[in-house]
């Protein structure tokens, strides 16, 4: 993301207190979490939450101030989170959380921040909840990362399709075809296009 965006943290978010306190909502493997530990003051707090430790670092790995979570980040988080942080951060969740439940997820981001503090998040569900200063970029992928960003979709093209019936049970290969197909496609230039969007909006009370 630092690469396409230019940033860890968007610019409008002050950072400069030594003891900032940061959620990480979704952590998936870590990395940004890691990498932002590695821009901030020693004094300063990584709490990264996932529903899975599967993909989490190995502790030796990990910077002396990121704490991992395992969590349920649709159910409520206990009283020692709530209320304790000057950023949350949520990235990609909409790439593995369906509509219908990206609402109640998210609305969850509120409840751990303080006030005059930051989310990023999506807009609308920003201004729903009643944050503030809420502002929208788009940010596009450069040319000498599209490739990386296509190799990536079609790795998890591969490892979705033989899981889903009507793919998996169907006769012919047609997952093996159809991976075949976008595999040439890569071959010959065609790229995924999918620009970020980074959101953000502030708690005041």
């Amino acid at each position: 993301m630092r690469e396409v965006a230019g940033y860890l943290i968007h610019p409008k978010i002050p950072v400069d207190r030594p003891d900032i306190r940061v959620a990480d909502v979704g952590t998936g493997t870590g990395i940004w979490a890691c990498e932002l530990a590695t821009k901030l003051a020693k004094e300063a707090r990584i709490d990264a939450f996932d529903i899975s430790d599967a993909q989490y670092p190995a502790p030796a790995f990990r910077p002396e101030n990121v704490h991992f979570y395992v969590h349920n980040s649709f159910q409520n988080y206990a009283t020692e989170f709530q209320q304790q942080y000057d950023i949350v951060h949520a990235r990609f969740l909409m790439c593995s959380v369906n509509d219908s439940n990206a609402r109640s997820l998210l609305k969850a981001a509120p409840i751990l921040i303080n006030s005059n503090s930051w989310v990023e998040n999506l807009k609308v569900l920003c201004e729903q909840a009643g944050l503030e200063d809420v502002s929208q970029s788009r940010h596009e992928w450069p040319d000498h990362l599209r490739p990386l960003w296509a190799q990536s979709s079609l790795a998890s093209t591969a490892d979705v399709l033989p899981k889903v019936d009507m793919w998996s049970t169907k006769e012919g290969g047609l997952t093996a075809k159809f991976i075949e197909d976008l595999q040439q496609e890569i071959a010959q230039g065609v790229a995924v296009d999918t620009p970020f969007q980074c959101v953000i909006g502030r708690k005041t009370r």
